[in-house]
């Protein structure tokens, strides 16, 4: 019974924190994902550039 009764208010002690890491993972995640398609649309203007004066140089 004793148990029983310390289980549930650590369960309402430990739930919160672990909603909260839990959200804070998604934020990095889309963060992540964001950066990554940023950083593979500036590669990807880059290299078509430099592909660009690649064609003026030999042409």
């Amino acid at each position: 019974m004793n148990t029983d009764k310390l289980s549930n208010e650590l369960d309402k002690k430990v739930e919160p924190i672990i909603t909260k890491t839990e959200k804070k993972n998604r934020n990095r995640k889309a963060l992540k994902k964001g950066l990554l398609i940023v950083l593979s649309v500036v590669a990807a203007i880059f290299g078509f550039l430099i592909g660009l004066e690649l064609i003026n140089f030999f042409f």
